[in-house]
């Protein structure tokens, strides 16, 4: 049964949580300015950030949704991850594509896939024999 925390002590979360927040922007703060041209390389060159993702994204969601639905069987899963992961590739590799365009391909096929991933391990877990541990 929790316990209510005295005034007193609560004072105490709060300033190790300040505390916290402090260490974490005196660890970032010298990390973000080092990597600040880096940053600005990163905003110049949005198209090629973009590809060298799909590089990472393409395989390792292929590889994760063809075990889930050969594992549990929902092959719609592995649908809308074929058409989110067309989404991103076609905001990525379309070179006309108005700027508007590439904004709204990347974000719906991001939160697609995402949202695709998400739902092929409640798929697997409901699948997986009781005790059995789904990374």
């Amino acid at each position: 049964m929790l316990t209510p925390i005295p005034l007193r002590h609560s004072g105490d979360r709060v300033a190790i949580l300040l505390s916290a927040v402090c260490l974490v922007h005196c660890l970032l703060l010298p990390l973000v300015v080092t990597l600040l041209p880096w940053l600005v390389w990163l905003v110049d060159n949005d198209a090629v950030v973009h590809r060298w993702l799909l590089i990472g994204i393409v395989p390792v969601s292929a590889v994760a949704l063809i075990r889930g639905c050969a594992r549990h069987g929902q092959r719609a899963l592995l649908w809308l991850g074929v058409a989110a992961i067309s989404m991103l590739m076609g905001a990525a590799l379309w070179e006309s594509v108005p700027e508007a365009w590439e904004s709204a391909l990347t974000f719906l096929g991001s939160v697609a896939l995402s949202s695709t991933h998400v739902l092929n391990l409640r798929a697997l877990r409901r699948w997986a024999p009781a005790g059995a541990a789904v990374a």
